[in-house]
């Protein structure tokens, strides 16, 4: 299936569920669109025990629901949440009416189970409030993006070793409080840093021992931006030593 230019992946949870939350990010441009103001969602599960959730047959099926449902009206596709245990997507439209011919339409594909939902949302509560990644879901996509730049220079991923946070913030009082704060959280404080180019000049390193494992990183993280954001700062990246495999002698 062809997806929008600007469609972006990131891991987060979903009740407790490890889940990937995939976006068309232009549609922040036009949210809320007066004309497209009711949410269509479709939750598409295989159709036996046995199928799994991960093959690549299970995902076909469900972007052949999804093409077939958008081809119904106008419809516009605003994102899809996946788990372990179903793929749902999620889709704007004109014409509350449509629902009939949405649940039709993706019951038309086998090997799937499948059940639609519709509601008037004007101001896109799902897209922006669910969907659309804060400053801690969007760091999770740059967590990736680095891991795998270290991949790539044979980093071993896996050994724990020290990672280095830069965070900053507007005032040297609030860096000092989040210090503090981040002491008590369990974050060793480094050295401070400055940016006078920066809205946030007064910037703090922090450390924490952690592997490169994609959710052990994600979750680092998400606790620093979220304890920034009670200050006023942000978490402006991280770095840590490459770890490759020693040659025995």
């Amino acid at each position: 299936m062809r997806y929008p230019k600007n469609w972006i992946k990131y891991d987060w949870e979903t009740d407790g569920m490890p889940a990937v939350f995939e976006l068309d990010m232009d549609l922040y441009d036009i949210a809320p669109s007066p004309t497209h103001d009711t949410l269509f969602y479709v939750v598409c599960e295989p159709a036996s025990i046995t199928a799994s959730m991960q093959s690549r047959g299970y995902r076909a099926k469900c972007e052949a629901a999804m093409r077939r449902c958008l081809a119904i009206g106008s419809q516009k596709l605003a994102g899809v949440i996946s788990t372990s245990e179903f793929l749902q997507f999620y889709t704007y439209g004109t014409d509350l009416h449509a629902l009939a011919d949405i649940e039709d339409a993706a019951r038309s594909v086998r090997g799937i189970v499948t059940r639609a939902g519709a509601q008037r949302e004007p101001k896109w509560q799902t897209y922006m409030r669910l969907l659309y990644p804060d400053a801690a879901k969007f760091q999770t996509v740059r967590n990736a993006e680095q891991i795998e730049l270290m991949r790539k220079c044979k980093d071993l991923l896996y050994p724990s070793r020290k990672l280095n946070l830069h965070v900053y913030l507007k005032t040297e009082p609030l860096r000092l409080l989040f210090e503090e704060q981040a002491r008590l959280s369990g974050f060793a404080v480094g050295k401070p840093e400055f940016d006078d180019r920066s809205p946030r000049p007064y910037g703090v390193c922090l450390h924490i021992i952690s592997s490169l494992n994609k959710r052990e990183v994600d979750a680092v993280t998400t606790r620093v931006v979220r304890l920034a954001q009670q200050y006023e700062g942000a978490l402006v990246g991280w770095d840590c030593a490459l770890m490759k495999r020693t040659k025995l002698m």
